[in-house]
Formats: structure tokens, sequence, C-alpha cells
């Protein structure tokens, strides 16, 4: 049993990495066109909204496959799943856990603005850069707990799939969404914030391609990531 714990899954790990990069091309579509004229026009939303619709179906479609697939490994390695919350029980930890998420979120936003002219940054950098880690430290400090507990394969599933859902689930949820709440949304990303995306998945897919974690390969994207901050810092807004 803890020997299935201590082992990464690679081909969980490489197929969440493949919806990033392919999220990545996706975004091209109405990022190029953005690259020239006004990125907020209309018409790079309309362009926006059958991507992000690919984007949901094959973020279900993967997802529904890994989790059968996930579930048929379990019950092949033998491991008995301990006593856990009852399916109502979980949907409403869930639902008070996500109200409360809802609701911290909130401030953080209105909070952003006098945050960002206090401190001299620019909003793409705040966006870019402090709202992600402060949006994903629950989960990020989840995976280093569990990683630290031994589970390396459940750790490196959080943090890695976490990407794959904001890349394809979230992003093309948002991005339909607009159309309800006004005014749409175009996915018309800039090239530094594509390569960024591009490169970090190509880099964690490196590092992983083996099953093994090493020290050096952790200090290799701790630096990728301080190099796209610095990236992001000199950028500026649009």
């Amino acid at each position: 049993m803890r020997s299935w714990w201590g082992r990464i899954d690679r081909r969980s790990l490489i197929g969440q990495l493949g919806l990033v990069l392919a999220a990545t091309l996706l975004f091209l579509v109405p990022s190029v066109p953005g690259w020239s004229g006004n990125p907020e026009r209309h018409s790079l939303a309309v362009t926006t909204a059958p991507v992000a619709a690919v984007l949901l179906v094959l973020y279900a479609a993967v997802t529904a496959r890994g989790l059968r697939r996930h579930r048929r490994l379990h019950e092949e390695s033998g491991a008995r799943a301990g006593e856990g919350w009852t399916l109502p029980t979980a949907l409403g930890v869930l639902a008070v856990a996500t109200a409360a998420t809802a609701f911290v979120s909130e401030i953080l936003v209105h909070s952003l603005h006098a945050f960002t002219e206090a401190a001299g940054l620019s909003e793409f950098f705040t966006a870019a850069v402090v709202v992600a880690i402060v949006g994903n430290a629950a989960e990020h400090g989840g995976a280093a707990v569990i990683a630290h507990r031994g589970n390396l394969r459940l750790a490196t599933e959080i943090a890695v799939s976490s990407s794959a859902q904001v890349a394809l689930f979230v992003t093309g949820a948002v991005a339909l969404l607009s159309w309800v709440v006004k005014p749409a949304l175009p996915l018309s990303f800039r090239p530094l914030e594509l390569a960024a995306m591009g490169a970090s998945a190509l880099a964690v897919g490196f590092v992983v391609r083996d099953g093994h974690a090493r020290r050096g390969e952790g200090s290799f994207l701790l630096g990728l990531y301080a190099f796209a901050v610095v990236g992001f810092l000199l950028a500026g807004d649009r």
C-alpha cells in the first residue's frame, strides 16, 4: 500500500499536461487576431465562444475517462478505502466551502485595485502572480502536506490537474458565462502569457517523464517560475 502511494502516475500527469498544451494551442485562435487592433473587440469574443465550448467538452471527456481509470487502478491495487463521509455530507461540506471561497474571493477582488496602486504594480502582474498564488493556496498547500506524508501520487495529481482544470474548465466556463453577465469575454492572450503556459507544461512534463522527483528538478521549476514572474513584472498592462 505504501509503495502504491509513493509512485507517480506518469500517464495521468502527462495526460493532464497535454490538456494544458491543447488549451494553449486553442487559445491561439482568438489570441493571434488580438495581437493587432483592439484585443477586447466583440469579434474576438465571438471567436472565443466555440473555443470555450471545445475546452469544456475536452475537459469533461478526459476527466470522465481519467476517473474511470483511477477507480480501476485503485480496485486492482487491492487498497481498501477507509471510512469517509457519506455523499450528502461531502456535498454539504463542498457547498459551504464553495460559498466561503466565493465570499473571500469577492473581498480579494475589491481590495486588488487599492493594493495594486499602493504597491506600484500593474494589474496584469497582480492578476497573473498575486491572485494566482492566493487563489491556489489551498490546493497547492494541500498538495505539499500530502507529499510530506508520503502520498506523492495524490500530491502530484492535485498540483498538475488543478492547472488543467483552470486552463480548460474554469477559463471555458467563464468565457461562456460572460455572454450572460455581459460584456462577453474574449480569450485574447498575449504572446508572453501563452509562452508561459506552454513552457510550464513542457517543463513539468520533462520533470515527471521518468516518474521520479529530484531536488535539482524542483529547483529548475522554481527558477522557471521566477523567470516568468520577472517577465510578468516587466510586461506591464496592455
